[in-house]
């Protein structure tokens, strides 16, 4: 304007950076102020992935770990990245915490708002596991049940560590040859046996002679 010395009827504005287009503010004869956003631009090159993670798992986890990410609806397609941050807190309702886990993005395919999946390969040491389904979350407590007689469950209770896959680490409460009921949620059928069990801390007796000999 200062050049032109006149109103120019339209002005050309540049973005200082390059990138995409996330949100457009700006609309035709609307007054525009220094402060207003006309337009919020985002370089999709590198994105970042967050990541939940099990509350037993944040300890396994470091900054640096590579993660291999793959898409629900394109298995084919993968992509590389680290872990660059660990957030502090844990969600005190569903018992997880985040990480950020940053993704070169050079083919532009991956955008805001994706869903992905996130594995993390590390080493673990020799552990107890059992089988994900066999382990009953009461919300306050976990149990699996082992067989303690003929037709006879026992609720016990167990302090869980990383989740691997299809398996749960056992940190405490179980040994090693204990039988444990795999699919323990079949039980539920059976309510007021099973909350009888827990609240007293007695065997269960299995509802149906099929779920005995599972």
């Amino acid at each position: 304007l200062r050049a032109a010395k006149s109103v120019l009827q339209t002005v050309t504005f540049f973005a200082p950076v390059d990138g995409v287009v996330i949100r457009k503010s700006a609309v035709q004869g609307a007054y525009v102020t220094p402060q207003a956003e006309l337009y919020y631009l985002a370089d999709l090159s590198a994105v970042w992935l967050l990541v939940t993670l099990y509350e037993a798992d944040v300890s396994l986890i470091n900054v640096g770990d590579s993660v291999t990410v793959s898409l629900p609806y394109d298995p084919a397609r993968h992509y590389v990245g680290e872990i660059s941050y660990i957030y502090p807190e844990i969600d005190t309702q569903t018992r997880t915490a985040k990480a950020r886990v940053e993704i070169v993005n050079s083919d532009g395919f991956l955008r805001p708002g994706m869903f992905a999946n996130a594995e993390i390969a590390k080493e673990l040491p020799d552990m107890l596991v059992v089988s994900a389904d066999a382990v009953l979350d009461t919300g306050q407590r976990k149990l699996v049940f082992i067989k303690g007689g003929e037709n006879e469950l026992v609720p016990q209770e167990v302090e869980l560590g990383p989740r691997v896959r299809d398996k749960i680490t056992i940190l405490s409460g179980l040994k090693e040859r204990d039988a444990v009921v795999v699919g323990a949620t079949f039980l539920i059928d059976a309510e007021s046996r099973l909350q009888a069990a827990l609240r007293k801390g007695k065997a269960a007796t299995p509802g149906h002679g099929e779920h005995g000999q599972q």
